[in-house]
């Protein structure tokens, strides 16, 4: 289980947002139907308040705001989540995030959950805001794109491992997911790494550029 934690300061700006979701606060715990959609945006401000700049205080301060949103747009009863329909959606998520190099399809996720296609879709109709498909897909490419990066592993090499019949099947998978093809990912995060370690000659280690 990921935990994210955010530091507050109180602030009118702050308090102003608190009361986007002040209602839903009368319970400790808070349930959503839509996981994945927080967890980037509490990526994006962890993210940005690495920078420590000024632009990246203002970014941060809006990214909490539509937190604040999210959390209150998706909100859930806490019923629902004791209902077995949930339980048995909770259930065939784990398996997805758990296998998702071995699972290759919404049939495979079905099967291996015991249970009827249809019903897959319908449950994450119902408790999600992405299809199983999406959900496998992008697992399985953001999975990718770190073998690309991390691992220094080939085009041919990733669509293998990940048991794509050719590599042009899974670059265009990538790129339909990434909006970026295989190559261009990796160029790009070489060239990201590679201007992050940019020193400029003019100011002297200590100094502010």
């Amino acid at each position: 289980m990921e935990k994210y934690f955010i530091d507050i300061i109180p602030g009118n700006q702050v308090q102003e947002s608190f009361t986007i979701f002040k209602h839903l606060m009368s319970e400790n715990i808070l349930y959503s139907h839509s996981l994945e959609s927080l967890k980037r945006t509490f990526e994006e401000i962890t993210e940005y308040g690495r920078l420590r700049t000024e632009g990246s205080k203002e970014i941060n301060s809006k990214l909490f705001e539509i937190l604040l949103l999210k959390i209150s747009e998706t909100s859930t009863e806490d019923s629902i989540h004791e209902s077995p329909a949930y339980g048995t959606y909770m259930r065939c998520r784990k398996i997805i995030e758990n296998r998702y190099i071995e699972i290759t399809s919404v049939q495979a996720a079905a099967d291996e959950a015991n249970i009827d296609i249809s019903y897959l879709c319908r449950l994450f109709r119902k408790f999600d805001t992405q299809t199983p498909y999406k959900l496998i897909t992008g697992l399985r490419m953001n999975h990718a794109a770190g073998m690309l990066i991390r691992d220094g592993m080939s085009v041919k090499r990733v669509a293998l491992e990940l048991g794509y019949d050719s590599p042009f099947t899974f670059s265009r998978r990538f790129k339909k997911v990434m909006a970026v093809s295989p190559l261009d990912f990796t160029e790009g995060y070489r060239k990201k790494q590679n201007k992050s370690f940019f020193v400029d000659p003019r100011h002297q280690p200590g100094e502010k550029p």
